[in-house]
């Protein structure tokens, strides 16, 4: 059979899932078959970083690709990024509230949020980054100095004894007082033994091996972020709350807003301090309270959920809002399942070895029987009986029903007024805080605020700081684009604004520099960031 083949060009899919969006590129042949076009994918590049993704759709094209750094007497240097990045930073006001004191640092503040976000490195690096754009130029300094790793650490202590007042400003500059106010923790590790607050602690990173930090980030409801905070490695989610609101309360001034934390956020000390202050609240219950709730008022009935998966019930002058995720519930159950069968499987080996006379002491048994529950935590769905040379053990139906019976299943307590808030609203609500899961992986993908490598207090903070700014540019630019009819993901505009350089011929100042690489979908970006051309 003749194949007529037509084309060869790059497919770039977007697909979203879980809020995180997920990109793929492929080099996809189109060809003719009989009287049908149909296509076949030749190569997958989608690991391939996005700017190398984009100059093999525009070869394929037909358009010119000019690699500038090879061409003998032209100078080439980064500029989109970097003046994009210093363009909003002042918009945002943080030139402004830097204030005197802190004029000096203003470039190096720059050149440290826009390194986040184009290319991350260490403070010694950063000059040699810097040396392959014009930030030197952008902001008229001596970039020897002002990028320097001694200008860099003095910067972060500047920005670490400043935050709060920086933190306020920004506050201050909003156009409306959020009436939500997102919180959530996460953690980060270290490389090394002496940093100040490094402690062992929940890892959320999954690196029980490593000291850490614990980062308290607030949003509010767009995600948009207010504030960041830097607690020791082992604080509990509980005892960082108080401060945050204090925070709203003292720095923020804010009168009226509802506070919004996860499971660990819920204590009655909490709760009374959020009351005291005037603020309403939602707040998960954790797992064992809801089972608490069970055992004191009966087990949940689906036939109490509405269309909407909610029951509201009242319970102690409490307002309890019942929410069922049918998704989530399954997919607890699947995991349950697998975890039975991995116990199962190690209780049948230990009685394999007392069957065969290898195991008698019933000491030792109830040992090797703790190592499999230790594993896989299912100990309270499994009855043993162990008596001398004699092994049994039995899955415990009753509680594996009662457990079934919560699959999907999460509890919120508002003191909000059903007046304000409705029951699928408080849901809705709670689930905002993916916000700020979103912040985290950003935080920790994109902007690599981990492992950290430095050791005193001012560095550290001014660390997440610097890495706080770099989110909060990253952000307005997103919320800038999403009406787009094509909103392109982040990792385009990134890979956009890297392929906007100014050409010059060095030695020749009468000779206007040409900027290459910004096309037409750059400049729509700008006028939507409302960012100059320059």
């Amino acid at each position: 059979m003749w194949y007529n083949v037509v084309t060869m060009y790059v497919a770039i899919r977007h697909k979203t899932q879980n809020g995180k969006t997920y990109t793929s590129a492929q080099i996809v042949e189109g060809y003719r078959e009989g009287s049908k076009v149909r296509q076949r994918t030749l190569l997958d590049i989608s690991r391939l970083p996005m700017d190398k993704i984009l100059a093999v759709k525009a070869a394929l094209q037909g358009k010119a690709i000019v690699d500038w750094d090879s061409l003998e007497g032209i100078e080439a240097k980064d500029f989109g990024l970097p003046w994009v990045v210093k363009s909003i930073l002042e918009q945002s006001g943080v030139r402004e509230l830097l204030g005197e004191e802190g004029r000096g640092f203003w470039p190096t503040v720059v050149a440290m949020v826009a390194n986040r976000i184009d290319s991350p490195c260490s403070k010694y690096s950063l000059r040699h980054w810097a040396g392959n754009t014009l930030l030197d130029e952008i902001l008229d300094v001596d970039g020897d100095k002002a990028f320097s790793h001694k200008t860099c650490y003095a910067a972060l202590d500047f920005l670490a004894e400043h935050q709060e007042e920086i933190e306020a400003g920004l506050f201050e500059k909003r156009p409306s007082t959020p009436r939500l106010i997102l919180y959530d923790i996460t953690s980060t590790y270290f490389e090394g033994r002496k940093a100040h607050g490094a402690k062992y602690g929940y890892s959320r990173d999954h690196r029980r091996d490593r000291l850490q930090i614990v980062i308290g980030f607030v949003t509010d409801a767009t995600g948009m972020p207010v504030s960041v905070e830097v607690f020791d490695g082992n604080a509990r989610d509980s005892s960082t709350v108080k401060r945050q609101i204090d925070k709203v309360k003292k720095r923020f001034g804010v009168e009226h807003a509802c506070f919004i934390g996860d499971r660990g956020m819920r204590t009655t000390a909490n709760i009374e301090k959020l009351k005291e202050e005037g603020l309403e609240f939602i707040l998960a219950l954790k797992h064992s309270e809801v089972l608490q709730l069970v055992e004191k008022h009966g087990p949940v009935q689906m036939g109490l959920f509405d269309k909407r998966d909610i029951a509201e019930v009242e319970i102690d002058g409490r307002r309890l809002v019942v929410c069922w995720n049918p998704v989530a519930g399954e997919d607890t159950k699947r995991r349950r399942e697998e975890l039975i069968s991995l116990t199962r499987d190690g209780l049948q080996k230990i009685a394999t070895r007392v069957n065969k006379g290898r195991l008698k002491n019933p000491a030792a048994i109830q040992k090797a029987a703790d190592r499999v529950f230790a594993k896989w935590k299912m100990e309270k769905f499994f009855s043993l009986t162990i008596v001398p040379g004699s092994f049994g053990f039995a899955l415990n139906e009753e509680v594996l029903r009662a457990a079934e019976r919560l699959d999907g299943v999460y509890v919120l307590e508002t003191n909000v007024p059903v007046s304000e808030m409705a029951g699928d609203e408080v849901r809705d609500n709670y689930k905002r805080l993916q916000l700020v899961e979103r912040a985290f992986r950003y935080l920790k993908t994109d902007l690599q605020i981990r492992p950290l490598f430095h050791w005193k207090e001012s560095r550290i903070k001014g660390h997440v700081f610097v890495c706080f700014l770099a989110y909060l540019v990253e952000h307005q630019m997103q919320v800038a684009l999403k009406d787009l009819e094509e909103a392109p993901t982040w990792d385009e505009v990134v890979a956009g604004l890297r392929a906007w350089r100014k050409i010059r011929v060095p030695g020749k100042p009468t000779l206007r520099a040409l900027d290459a690489g910004l096309t037409q979908y750059t400049t729509r970006w700008l006028d939507l960031w409302q960012v100059a051309r320059c």
